[in-house]
C-alpha cells in the first residue's frame, strides 16, 4: 500500500516512491527504491523533503513510528489520548520490554568490542513514541510499575521516555522528540567501558574510582559521534548529561547556556528516574518527594525552567501513583491536567484500613460526578510498602 508520511517518521528499509508536494516550492522527485543506510536517510532528510510516500508492501512498513508522527502533526504535539489507557498498556509493556532487551544487547555487544544497532536502536524509539502519543499515562505507568528487576537497562529506556512526553508536551516538533528519545536510549552507553567493579560496587567508590566512573560520558560520547546518522545534539546530550547549572558537573564543568538543551533536559529525567527507582544502594522516593528535591536544586544543579516544565509534562502526581487522601482512603491517580496539578482524578481502591472496596473514580477538582467532599491528596506512598499492584488495580 502506498501512503505519504512526514519525513521524520522514515527510516532505513524503507521502500520511498517519491517526495514532495508537486508545487514549485516543493517539487515532486521520483525515487522509486529502498533507503538502504542510514547515510541515504540522512541525504534524504538534508533535501527538505517534509512529506515522503512510500510502499509497505516494497519494503518495511511505517508501524507505530510514523503513526506517532502523524498524530503528533495532527495534533501539534499536543498530548491528547488516542488510545484508552487499558488499550494501549499491553502494547506499551510490548515496546518497552524490547526497548529494555535492546538495551542490554548493546551494552553487552560493546563490552564484548562490538557496535550500536541503529536500525534496532531507531526503531524502538519509533515504537516507544507511538505509544507515547497515542496514551502518555501508558507510558509513565510502566516506567515506574513495569516488574523488572534490572535498574540498568530500564533506566535507559525511561529517559527516553521521560524525554519524548517532555518534547512532546514543549510541542517540539516530531523529528526532535525523536531526537530527544534516542538520546535517552543511549545516554549511559559509555558505562559498557567502565570496569565491572565500579559499575557493581554497592559501597562508596574511592576518590580514584569516582574519577574513572565520572569519564563514562566521554567514552559514550566516542561511541555515537561515529554512529551514521546521528544528529549533533544527541552527541553532545551523552557528552553533557552530567554537567551542572552552576558548574559543579562533569566531565568539563560546564555551566549555563554552555549546556546544550537536550542535555539539560535529560539531566534533570536522568536524576528523576534515579531517585525514583530501586538502585542497590538506594530506596525508591515517591515522586513527589523527588520533585520537591529537583525543585529545591532549580539554578544550582538545573536550569530553572526545564524542571518546572517537565514536573508540568508529567504532573504534580503522575498517573499510576499511590495515594493517601485527606479522608484516609486509599487511591490510584488515573488522569491528570495542567489546568489543576494538585486535583487530579484517582480511582479510589481501599478504604482507610487498607481493606479493598468497590473502586470509585474520584474527580478531586470537583469536576466530574458532582462530589460534594472536599478531598484532597494528603501524601504519595510507596506502593511496594503495601504490596499494592497499581498496574492491576488501575485498569
Amino acid at each position: 500500500m502506498q501512503r505519504k508520511i512526514p519525513m521524520a517518521g522514515v527510516r532505513v528499509g524503507m521502500y520511498v516512491v517519491s517526495h514532495g508536494e508537486g508545487t514549485f516550492g516543493s517539487p515532486l522527485v521520483v525515487v522509486e527504491r529502498i533507503l538502504a543506510s542510514a547515510e541515504e536517510l540522512a541525504e534524504l532528510r538534508a533535501g527538505g523533503a517534509r512529506l515522503v510516500e512510500i510502499d509497505d508492501e516494497k519494503g518495511a512498513p511505517a508501524g507505530d513510528g510514523a503513526l506517532a508522527c502523524d498524530l503528533a502533526a495532527e495534533r501539534g504535539g499536543a498530548l491528547v489520548p488516542k488510545v484508552p489507557l487499558s488499550a494501549e498498556l499491553p502494547r506499551t509493556l510490548q515496546h518497552y520490554t524490547t526497548a529494555v532487551r535492546f538495551a542490554r544487547k548493546v551494552y553487552e555487544s560493546i563490552r564484548a568490542g562490538g557496535g550500536v544497532d541503529m536500525k534496532a536502536a531507531e526503531g524502538c524509539v519509533d515504537d516507544l513514541m507511538g505509544s507515547v502519543v497515542r496514551n502518555r499515562s501508558a507510558a509513565i505507568c510502566l516506567t515506574k510499575l513495569a516488574d523488572l528487576d534490572d535498574y540498568t537497562f530500564a533506566h535507559n529506556v525511561n529517559v527516553c521516555l521521560f524525554g519524548m512526553i517532555y518534547g512532546l508536551a514543549q510541542d517540539f516538533d516530531a523529528e526532535q522528540v525523536r531526537r530527544i528519545g534516542l538520546a535517552g536510549l543511549l545516554l549511559d552507553l559509555g558505562k559498557a567501558r567502565m570496569p565491572l567493579e565500579i559499575l557493581n560496587k554497592r559501597g562508596k567508590l574511592t576518590p580514584q574510582e569516582l574519577k574513572t566512573a565520572q569519564l563514562h560520558p566521554v567514552e559514550g560520547y566516542r561511541l555515537v559521534r561515529n554512529l551514521p546518522g546521528v544528529h549533533e545534539d544527541v552527541c553532545r546530550a551523552v557528552l553533557e548529561h552530567h554537567e551542572r547549572y552552576l558548574g559543579q558537573g562533569y566531565p568539563r564543568g560546564l555551566s549555563g547556556r554552555d549546556i546544550c538543551e537536550l542535555a539539560n533536559v535529560l539531566s534533570v529525567i536522568d536524576v528523576y528516574d534515579a531517585l525514583t527507582s530501586d538502585r542497590p544502594y538506594a530506596r525508591a522516593k515517591t515522586p513527589s518527594e523527588a520533585f520537591r528535591i529537583m525543585y529545591a536544586s532549580r539554578g544550582k544543579d538545573f536550569e530553572p525552567l526545564t524542571v518546572e516544565r517537565f514536573i508540568k509534562a508529567l504532573g504534580v502526581y503522575p498517573v499510576g501513583s499511590f495515594v493517601r487522601l485527606s479522608n484516609g482512603k486509599f487511591a490510584i491517580v488515573c488522569e491528570t491536567s495542567s489546568d489543576r496539578p494538585l486535583k487530579p482524578t484517582v480511582r479510589v481502591v481501599f478504604d482507610s484500613r487498607m481493606r479493598p472496596r468497590l473502586a470509585e473514580v474520584m474527580d478531586l477538582a470537583g469536576a466530574k460526578g458532582g462530589q460534594c467532599e472536599e478531598v484532597e491528596i494528603a501524601e504519595c506512598v510507596n506502593p511496594r510498602d503495601y504490596k499494592v499492584d497499581v498496574l492491576r488495580l488501575l485498569v
